[in-house]
């Protein structure tokens, strides 16, 4: 039986759809494999549309700890989980661009108990070791950002359950 994209992973409590991409790679041995797999996921980056986001954007919606100009818009959808949207905003930022996506196709409308235990950890799984520690950096506050906003929405909602 196929997974439920909102299924969570019971191993690491995170969402399945990342869990699984995870998975892959962890599989990636050969580092020019990993370095295309990261463009291929770079290359379906989008800016955010219209409707969520226009330049110029809010000091709010910057990623702090993000040595680039990053930004993120979590949105709420029809089941009261959050959409992710992400605008890097320099040009060369293809692994900033990757993690986006990777993100974003991985933890939109996903449980947000669940995207709340997503790791910065994630970083080194799907970049490995060849990162500058700013690249790093940059990245792991990329991951911070969405599990913090997640943590605090789950938080809020839990608190609305119990009044």
């Amino acid at each position: 039986m196929a997974k439920s994209y909102f299924e969570v992973n019971e191993q690491e409590n995170i969402p399945a759809k990342l869990a699984r991409l995870l998975e892959v790679f962890r599989a990636i041995r050969d580092p020019a494999d990993r370095i295309m797999t990261l463009i291929a996921f770079a290359g379906q980056y989008l800016d955010p549309p219209a409707s969520v986001a226009q330049r110029p954007f809010p000091a709010a919606n910057r990623i702090r700890g993000a040595r680039d100009p990053i930004y993120l818009w979590a949105i709420p959808d029809e089941e009261k989980n959050l959409r992710y949207y992400f605008c890097v905003e320099h040009a060369d930022g293809i692994s900033t661009r990757a993690l986006a996506v990777i993100l974003q196709e991985t933890l939109s409308g996903a449980p947000l108990n669940a995207v709340s235990n997503v790791s910065p950890s994630i970083v080194d799984t799907i970049f490995g070791v060849e990162l500058s520690a700013e690249r790093r950096e940059t990245l792991r506050a990329m991951v911070e950002a969405v599990r913090d906003t997640a943590r605090r929405r789950w938080e809020t909602t839990q608190k609305m359950h119990l009044n």
